[in-house]
């Protein structure tokens, strides 16, 4: 029994030396918190968002919402006088032409299951993804109601 106790304290310690090792590191301290988005109708968006995406509403307010996805969370502010950009109204497959910040992406465990999920939620991908080619497309961009472009990608690490 003593002899299970040391090997379990000594595979532990190992573990726990692994993830230090392979922590990534950051000299200044920066971890992502959260991303705002300024929307025009925050009930459709804060509904799209929970609805389709499965994120988590934290909290709303008339001009404010906040999502969450494992401790990122989108801010939504519904901003009197905001205004539309015209890189909203790119085609999917055009959206890097505008500069800044261009889509928001997630990473899923298997694209085409999560890819079939949300076509069944109403989502619309510029690219069909069916049986035949399922194994060679492991990303695809779509938008959000209000013309923000999302991403899901496999990654695997």
């Amino acid at each position: 029994m003593l002899r299970l106790l040391k090997v379990f304290i000594a595979t532990s310690i190992l573990l726990i030396l692994f993830q230090i090792a392979n922590a990534q590191t950051n000299d200044l301290g920066l971890k992502v918190h959260h991303m705002t988005l300024s929307v025009n109708n925050l009930d459709s968006m804060v509904n799209w968002y929970t609805k389709v995406l499965d994120l988590k509403l934290i909290r709303k307010s008339d001009e404010a919402a906040r999502i969450e996805l494992d401790g990122f969370f989108i801010d939504m502010l519904k901003v009197k006088g905001s205004k539309r950009q015209s890189s909203q109204n790119l085609p999917e497959a055009d959206h890097m032409l505008a500069q800044g910040w261009r889509h928001l992406v997630f990473n899923v465990d298997d694209f085409y299951k999560t890819y079939l999920l949300l076509k069944a939620k109403g989502v619309i991908f510029p690219v069909w993804v069916d049986e035949k080619n399922k194994n060679t497309v492991q990303g695809e961009y779509f938008k959000d109601p209000e013309g923000n472009i999302v991403e899901i990608r496999h990654i695997s690490q």
